[in-house]
């Protein structure tokens, strides 16, 4: 029997069964049926107390595996739903049968794994490069990239480098607001979360040197509309961004045309505005 399962049932209908038997054979059969369900191994000499015990032995069985079914059942359905909230883009692939919900675990554990190091890394890199209290929150740290190649700069100022052999000289103001933007929708702030911060301009970093800034902020002003008019669940910060080695083209701001897809709700673009705003800001 299951060493996490603390109970077992006796039907009514067993009643009859013991009491056929004298007090002594109905105290021994008792005995047995509790070794049984702790795990012991039960060995019956007497023929009459094994016939007795097979019926109710198979019962206890019967059970079991009801009770086991539930339980797997209740653990998948946990699993989905930790799936449908939190990486929706495995619930998706479940969903479509490209994997399996077990697949979909060890996926989850994996990127957790690679999350806890990346953050423990992270952590460490801001211990050795804190400034004092009194530096401005809006003064962000310096930003290491590479890939194949390498970014070094700061929000404050300018970008020099390559990435993948193209020359980089990229005035990062120029998406300043929309890293804290960012931030702010997934909760984030650059003082409790400067490895988000870190993540977030090395995006806007790319995305901006491969001509993708503009497209990114319509993408993100439907994308915001269409999940707050449709209800649906956001997702999570790195399914959102995409993968440094696919230029983040491969992240949920681009997974659909969110703009069109708010629009078919009967909602009203409000990129024209923002973005042109944007657009026609003149930078020093």
């Amino acid at each position: 029997m299951a060493t996490e399962k603390k109970s077992f049932v006796l039907f009514a209908e067993n009643g009859e069964l013991f009491d056929s038997l004298d007090d002594i054979k109905a105290g021994k059969l008792i005995k047995y049926i509790f070794k049984y369900v702790n795990g012991e191994d039960v060995q019956i000499d007497d023929p009459l107390l094994k016939i007795a015990f097979i019926p109710i032995k198979q019962d206890i069985d019967r059970n079991l595996e009801k009770w086991d079914e539930r339980k797997k059942s209740r653990v998948n359905s946990s699993a989905y739903a930790n799936l449908k909230r939190w990486h929706p883009d495995l619930y998706n692939r479940v969903y479509k049968k490209e994997i399996t919900l077990d697949d979909a675990v060890k996926i989850v554990e994996s990127r957790k794994k690679s999350e806890s190091s990346q953050s423990d890394k992270s952590d460490s890199e801001t211990s050795q490069s804190d400034k004092s209290d009194s530096e401005t929150i809006r003064n962000i740290p310096t930003i290491p990239v590479n890939v194949n190649g390498n970014v070094n700069g700061n929000v404050n100022g300018n970008v020099n480098g390559n990435v993948n052999g193209n020359v980089i000289n990229s005035n990062i103001n120029i998406y300043k607001k929309d890293v804290f933007d960012l931030m702010e929708y997934f909760d984030f702030n650059e003082l409790s979360n400067p490895d988000k911060l870190r993540e977030a301009s090395m995006f806007f970093n790319v995305i901006n040197n491969s001509n993708q800034l503009t497209h990114f902020q319509k993408q993100f002003t439907g994308y915001k509309n269409y999940k707050s008019e449709s209800g649906q669940m956001r997702h999570g910060w790195r399914s959102f961004l995409g993968t440094i080695e696919e230029g983040y083209v491969d992240g949920g701001w681009n997974a659909e045309n969110w703009q069109a897809k708010f629009k078919s709700l009967g909602g009203v673009s409000d990129n024209s505005s923002s973005v042109d705003a944007i657009d026609n800001v003149e930078l020093n």
